[in-house]
């Protein structure tokens, strides 16, 4: 694709914005709004790439433009919502958005133009906190932390009722229950999980060093750190930062539907996911004491 194409189509999509034409719109698909920008930044060559952001740094773009909102979003956390709300800052179209947490970290050029592309307004995802590490232009990063035995409760039967999860099969074939899970090693995406987001570690066993690091990630790194618990107090300051209407309200999008109620949870079971993610609970305590 030719830089003139991809600034013709951006220039229309920020006018159908700027008239209120948003999600239900079609004109270049079914996902008319879903990350434009980025789908066409990535399919330009390389070299065009890595113009765009050349020039963004020789204009002094980044200086003069807001910082970038950076919403790291671990699953089960509220995220969805929280999308709904930053649609209201931009159109999805100006979205990036990756769920890639390599082992390796993202200290690779695909990575590092896709982010500081000047004509991305909000980066989200599931990404971890090393994905900060490379954004060379003004940001404000924030995240939402989740009680650590409710957040495995609610993600087990995200898992067990959606086919498409790569950890599907290691739940419904094996029928395996969360009690059943945690008498063997469990998978990473329900062993501390909260804390793996945060120190960048995405699978390997977690050591104390990983969950202090997460710590001085969190108190460093995030402009705002929430939790479920206090989400409303939470939301009315990320509406302050994003410049939004102090009355900013969220639907809540993307909620448990075929899971039990916390207290429908055996005890025993609690007690196996409680013991099994005490760095994510300690996390979850520091988070709040921020």
């Amino acid at each position: 694709m030719k830089l003139f194409t991809y600034r013709t189509i951006l220039s229309i999509r920020k006018l159908f914005f700027q008239l209120g034409i948003r999600r239900r719109y079609v004109f270049f698909g079914p996902c008319l709004d879903k990350r434009i920008t980025q789908r066409l930044f990535k399919s330009l060559c390389i070299d065009n790439q890595r113009m765009l952001v050349s020039n963004a740094k020789k204009k002094d773009k980044y200086s003069q433009s807001l910082p970038v909102p950076v919403f790291m979003h671990i699953p089960k956390t509220a995220g969805s919502s929280i999308g709904e709300l930053l649609e209201n800052k931009v159109s999805r179209t100006d979205f990036y958005t990756t769920i890639e947490r390599p082992e390796d970290g993202y200290d690779n050029e695909r990575f590092k133009l896709a982010v500081n592309n000047p004509d991305i307004k909000i980066i989200q995802g599931h990404f971890d906190s090393r994905l900060l590490e490379i954004i060379e232009r003004p940001y404000f990063a924030f995240t939402f932390l989740r009680d650590p035995v409710d957040h495995v409760v609610s993600f087990y039967y995200y898992i067990k009722n959606h086919p498409k999860h790569s950890q599907f099969s290691l739940i419904q074939e094996r029928d395996m229950n969360l009690s059943e899970i945690y008498r063997t090693t469990p998978p990473p995406l329900l062993d501390n999980l909260q804390v793996r987001y945060l120190c960048g570690k995405p699978s390997t066993k977690l050591s104390e060093e990983d969950l202090e690091q997460a710590k001085t990630n969190l108190r460093s790194k995030f402009e705002l750190v929430g939790t479920l618990d206090n989400l409303d107090a939470a939301i009315v300051r990320l509406s302050r930062l994003l410049n939004l209407s102090k009355q900013a309200t969220i639907q809540h999008i993307n909620v448990g539907k075929h899971r039990p109620h916390f207290e429908e949870v055996p005890k025993a079971t609690r007690d196996a996911i409680e013991e099994h993610n005490s760095f994510s609970r300690e996390l979850y305590e520091y988070a709040k004491s921020l």
